[in-house]
């Protein structure tokens, strides 16, 4: 897991793959105020960007899930969203819900070591395949938030084949 802001990233872009670097300067180089929310294809079935829209629910509401295929860059646009992150070879975590390869989405019981951030507007979390997060959970200064984000999705094959 990386945690950062559109404003860190441009002394920090070196130090990502340049597939990231893509999906990243997509992110900078729009605001999405104008953009009705649904899938937008950088790289058809390979890279590309859920813009949503959804209200925070409580942290012990929100499912635990992790992917096998794709990389999430998790975009905060609006609002204060909190997240659940914990990894997969802790071996204290149980998957109770696999809906993979079809769907890409792995739901866990995640009990203990669990660390908790807070996304404020222009930060961003990039998730890998063995980190489990808890999206969309409320901020720990108080209830519902109005959450809009970008979702960047990326084939973690991109990040193997030849540069």
């Amino acid at each position: 897991m990386i945690v950062t802001s559109m404003k860190a990233w441009p002394a920090q872009e070196s130090a990502f793959h340049p597939v990231i670097r893509q999906a990243l300067a997509f992110l900078a180089q729009n605001d999405f105020q104008d953009f009705v929310p649904g899938k937008i294809d950088l790289i058809p079935g390979r890279l590309f960007c859920l813009l949503q829209e959804m209200d925070s629910v409580p942290f012990g509401e929100a499912r635990p899930e992790s992917h096998r295929q794709f990389i999430d860059i998790q975009y905060l646009i609006s609002g204060h969203e909190r997240m659940g992150v914990s990894r997969v070879e802790s071996g204290l975590h149980t998957v109770v819900d696999d809906r993979t390869p079809q769907q890409d989405i792995m739901f866990w019981q995640v009990e203990k070591e669990e660390i908790q951030v807070t996304l404020t507007p222009g930060m961003f979390a990039i998730f890998f395949p063995q980190d489990i997060h808890r999206p969309c959970c409320h901020p720990q200064s108080g209830g519902v938030n109005h959450l809009r984000k970008a979702v960047v999705k990326i084939d973690r094959a991109l990040l193997e084949e030849t540069v």
